[in-house]
């Protein structure tokens, strides 16, 4: 309330992201599923650097015994 005059925050638009991203998804994940990643890329548009869809659930990019993405974010950290 003291911040935004509302009991909750205003809706911030993913529109106004002016970053590149990289979005790594899981097509098993139950927590984001894979058609709200496909929204969420289509509103970062061209702000997406990276974009793979795994075979992987949610946690897998946590503490997933298939590592298979690690090569891509090693990639992604080399040229940064």
């Amino acid at each position: 309330m003291k911040k935004y005059g509302t009991p909750t925050p205003p809706i911030y638009s993913i529109k106004n992201i002016d970053h590149q991203v990289n979005l790594f998804a899981g097509s098993s994940d139950r927590l984001a599923d894979p058609l709200d990643v496909n929204r969420l890329r289509e509103e970062l548009g061209a702000n997406v650097n990276f974009y793979e869809m795994y075979n992987a659930g949610h946690c897998t990019f946590v503490w997933g015994v298939d590592m298979s993405f690690l090569d891509d974010v090693v990639n992604i950290l080399a040229k940064n």
